[in-house]
């Protein structure tokens, strides 16, 4: 079973490695959270925002590589993905960077290694 990846509804999972999904969730703190005199923590969480860190399968055929790249190349995306919390679900996201390690050829074909994206929630 492929974990589903989906950015702006156009399914992108055959692209990402079988281990290449990551998750993180982040407490966003509003400005009068934090310790006091008697160094107890006061929380006061504003907002949970979750960052996703993936990895690209290897040999990725260049022209689906450059669709995903083309997919996620915009201020935000909307990404329907599997959430540790809340299992599959749609949220939108903007990204950080995008790289690959290699690209290169083989007979008439070109293909992409080492793909790799991170996606904050808006």
């Amino acid at each position: 079973m492929a974990i589903p990846f989906k950015v702006d509804n156009v399914d992108f999972s055959d692209c990402i490695a079988w281990n290449g999904f990551g998750w993180e969730k982040n407490d966003i703190e509003q400005d009068d959270a934090g310790r006091d005199d008697a160094y107890t923590m006061h929380r006061a969480i504003g907002a949970k925002k979750r960052r996703t860190p993936f990895k690209g399968r290897d040999r990725l055929p260049f022209a689906r590589a450059q669709a995903l790249g083309l997919a996620l190349d915009h201020e935000t995306v909307s990404i329907t993905y599997l959430d540790l919390l809340l299992g599959q679900t749609t949220k939108t996201f903007y990204g950080t960077k995008i790289a690959a390690s290699s690209i290169y050829p083989v007979g008439a074909d070109t293909f992409v290694d080492g793909l790799s994206f991170e996606l904050v929630e808006v």
